[in-house]
């Protein structure tokens, strides 16, 4: 449906000895973080785990200096810059130093004319006002002349920045603090300004002996980390969680009050998304249309009437920008057009347009029509414009500009962004050159639009209970974006246009009985003609969860969608999923009745809704969480319980979140022991027969009264699970435990098996002798299962003795057998119970079947 190439990265964990969903597992897993100790320090960062700040070469060099301005009472000037980056990262070292005591001090953040970092009128200014000090923050590593001229004129400089540096030399000032400095023994090179400034403050707090308020800033050190746009891994992950945390209970009086107005109804902990796309626009506003230095004094005020005043300006500025930017983009939209489909790179010029915000057009116009754009601001009293450049991957814009380097005043940038000056009379030929060059450059896919995606998801995960366990992977952002899914075959049903100006896509799509009202596709309301030509799709999308009135819903974001090339069943895919989902899961219902923390509900299964109840019915689970729960009851008979975790109201609707977790208890009134075998086996495999091995093992458990002995010199075939499970509950309904010892994964993690383990001796015992090597007594047990393979009988033990022999129907599940007799009679673990039970006939009626070694659990 457009120009997109999908790339899945899916990829599969091995960790099984984590209790965390396996979808969430294999999402790590694509992002390259695949050890068990990797995952627990990503999914629970430690503020600890922050490296020193001495590790950073010149840090305790700079700690000594400014702690000897303080003493002398000398001046000190933060030099900062008129991003969020540069904004906060002056706000905390000036709060930081007044915290230690500072008393002459001040700040200077230049105007966007004046361009990015240190100049030499800045600098007369500063020493002007008696500066004996200048701490750059965000900026300064390339400003190699003008550190020159700041020693000249008697200002000692200390730099912290981050950027990039130009030579492995720095340039000459008292102390040069970068994460990126050749010589740091600093582990982390991607901290961001105010991460950097940030290990600066705690330095110096360390030093006096208050290293723990140093951490009162981490709110600040996150919206300038998230802002910047640096990776959220590591260090940063660190930074962002605990200032995320913090941010709901702020003590910056500024950032409170700003939260407050714009966040009026906030009741959760805030994201990288409200720093990212809410509160960061409001402050880079003030640097775009005016003077950066207003949020700096939000930020460090302490006066309610300054801080309101300063808020209701900035509010109004980021409206501004809005409209602004609007106009400028569709202005540039209407001249691009008209290039669209015959230039490479896209170029709108107009003295109509503002410098403070042709980088978004600019941002905006390139996700529109995925090639290179460049917008230029014209001055025409200078006889010049200023442009911002904005590309995709495989076309390096500053290339582009170097080759156009003999029409340019001046020109400077990354691979992606970029900016430059142009004399007015050239930006024709300057049109001509880069499209010249980029269509000796560009291929045809490189115009394809690159959608990472990190798993197939079956429909039934599409949920609230999901997304509560992606949760885990929080805080989202560069680096750490938030997981894309692919679903496939869906139908997709009642396509509408929404928004005020219609054009925005909304569609419901469903599959399995399954289904998902109100998917959003944001700006893509031009495609609704095009969703009648096919039933199908395969849908890329995001998942989150919408408050309204004050019920949860979870939404479906769209990033692509396509007609499916899969009009077949994917049942295993569903099944396999299915089968593996993940317990204990949050989620949410709706009462009436306010429920107590930690009370237990009962379940009941109706015809389209699970039921919750304790003396009387509570309330329902909503149609996805309910089908859920059937099919793995009715499929697996699996049973389940549920805990209220808390109850929260909000308008005036009780909102229940509960726990939902697998039941493995048992209890029944039958007395005599066939009975009793009856329900347990009806517990564990529903209308199934024990498997063969299982039948002669538990003959020999309880008709011939014996110890047994299961050894593979005496058995073919895997060793059934079953064999030690109807075992530890027959024991539990006589009302003991089962010890067992072994270290072999598959039982310990076995977690219905664990349920009725004692870790106190017990009469009754599972000795597991391949893997458990200590020595054990065995007398006074009244029962015991011995597992030893390296041995075909003992004393006092009946061995099970069972040679299974699969019949020549049965063939091996592989790619080659399935292209021969196709996926009719596939037999796996994953399959319902009732299903399986239809493929003892299918062997009887000598049908090809075609399966792995789950085949033996029927045989």
């Amino acid at each position: 449906m457009q120009n997109t190439k999908w790339n899945l990265r899916e990829k599969v964990s091995r960790i099984s000895t984590l209790n965390i969903d396996k979808d969430v597992l294999n999402i790590l897993a694509s992002r390259g973080i695949t050890k068990k100790e990797d995952i627990i320090n990503f999914i629970h960062p430690d503020i600890k785990a922050l490296s020193s700040p001495s590790l950073l070469v010149d840090l305790d060099k700079a700690v000594d200096r400014i702690l000897k301005a303080i003493d002398n009472n000398e001046k000190i000037c933060i030099y900062g810059d008129y991003d969020v980056d540069g904004i906060t990262s002056t706000s905390i070292l000036y709060l930081a130093f007044k915290k230690l005591g500072a008393k002459n001090l001040d700040f200077y953040i230049p105007i966007r004319d004046e361009g990015y970092g240190l100049n030499n009128q800045a600098l007369d200014q500063i020493k002007a006002n008696g500066t004996d000090l200048v701490i750059t923050v965000d900026c300064g590593i390339t400003s190699y002349k003008e550190i020159n001229y700041a020693n000249s004129i008697g200002l000692s400089v200390i730099i912290t920045d981050h950027h990039n540096l130009l030579d492995p030399v720095v340039p000459n000032a008292y102390a040069v603090i970068n994460p990126k400095r050749l010589e740091n023994k600093y582990p982390f090179r991607e901290l961001a300004g105010v991460g950097t400034a940030f290990m600066v403050v705690l330095a110096l707090f360390k030093r006096k002996g208050i290293y723990e308020e140093a951490f009162s800033y981490i709110d600040l050190v996150c919206l300038g980390t998230i802002a910047d746009v640096v990776p959220l891994i590591k260090e940063n992950r660190i930074i962002v969680k605990y200032g995320l945390e913090r941010l709901k209970n702020t003590q910056n009086l500024g950032l409170k009050m700003l939260l407050k107005k714009v966040f009026p109804d906030k009741l959760d902990e805030y994201s990288s998304g409200d720093v990212g796309f809410t509160i960061s626009p409001i402050f880079n506003a003030a640097g775009r249309l005016q003077d950066a230095k207003l949020v700096v004094y939000l930020l460090i005020s302490d006066n309610e009437r300054e801080i309101s005043t300063i808020i209701d300006e900035l509010l109004l500025k980021n409206k501004e920008r809005k409209e602004i930017q609007n106009s400028i983009f569709d202005l540039a939209k209407e001249e691009i057009e008209k290039y669209s489909q015959t230039d490479y790179v896209l170029i709108s010029s107009s003295p109509k347009y503002h410098h403070g915000v042709i980088g978004i057009v600019a941002a905006k116009l390139v996700d529109m029509y995925y090639k290179p754009c460049i917008i230029l601001e014209e001055k025409s009293d200078e006889n010049i414009a200023v442009a911002s450049c904005r590309s995709i991957p495989n076309f390096d814009i500053t290339k582009a500009l170097q080759y156009c380097g003999d029409l340019l005043v001046r020109y400077g940038g990354h691979t992606g962004a970029a900016g430059f000056t142009i004399e007015i009379q050239n930006i024709q030929k300057f049109r001509e050159k880069i499209n010249e060059y980029a269509k000796k450059t560009l291929k045809e896919e490189d115009f394809y639009k690159v959608i990472d995606i990190d798993k197939v998801l079956p429909i039934q995960k599409i949920s609230y209970e999901f997304f509560k366990t992606l949760e885990l992977l929080k805080p989202f952002g560069f680096g750490n974006p938030t997981p894309t899914f692919l679903t496939k075959n869906v139908i997709v049903e009642n396509a509408k246009l929404i928004g005020q100006d219609k054009s925005h896509l909304s569609f419901d799509f469903s599959k399995k009985g399954f289904a998902t009202k109100g998917a959003i596709w944001f700006s893509k309301g031009d495609k609704i003609n095009e969703m009648n030509s096919s039933i199908f799709y395969d849908i890329v999308f995001k998942i989150n969860i919408n408050l309204f009135k004050g019920k949860f819903y979870t939404k479906v974001l769209i990033d692509d969608m396509k007609e499916s090339t899969l009009k077949s069943s994917d049942k295993f895919t569903f099944l396999k999923s299915l089968f593996e989902t993940s317990f204990p899961m949050k989620s949410v219902f709706y009462s009436y009745i306010y429920l107590e923390k930690d009370s237990m509900l009962n379940i009941e299964y109706t015809s389209n809704r699970v039921v919750l109840s304790n003396t009387r019915i509570v309330g329902k689970l909503d149609e996805n969480i309910s089908r859920l729960l059937t099919c793995l009851h009715t499929f697996y008979a699996f049973n389940f319980k549920v805990k209220v975790e808390s109850t929260n109201v909000y308008d005036g609707v009780n909102n229940v979140g509960i726990i939902i977790y697998r039941d493995y208890g048992i209890s029944t009134y039958k007395k005599n022991d066939k009975n009793i075998f009856n329900y347990i086996k009806s517990n564990i495999i529903g209308p199934l027969e024990y498997d063969s091995t299982t039948k002669k093992a538990l003959s020999c458990l309880y008709k011939e009264n014996m110890n047994i002995l299961l050894s593979k010199k005496n058995i073919t075939g895997p060793i059934s699970h079953n064999i030690l499970l109807t075992f530890c509950m027959y024991n539990m309904v006589k009302g003991f435990k089962t010890q067992i010892l072994s270290s072999d994964k598959d039982i310990l993690n076995d977690k219905r098996l664990v349920f009725y383990m004692s870790k106190e001796k017990s009469p009754y015992l599972i000795l597991d002798k391949n893997t458990y090597k200590e020595k054990v007594d065995l007398t006074n047990f009244k029962k015991i299962i011995l597992l030893d393979d390296s041995i075909s009988e003992k004393d006092n033990f009946m061995s099970v003795k069972n040679e299974v022999i699969l019949p020549k129907n049965v063939l091996e599940l592989n790619n080659e057998n399935i292209k021969k007799y196709g996926m009719e009679n596939i037999y796996t673990k994953f399959l319902p119970l009732k299903e399986k039970k239809k493929f003892v006939d299918k062997i009887n009626n000598n049908e090809i079947i075609l399966s792995d070694d789950s085949i033996y659990e029927i045989i």
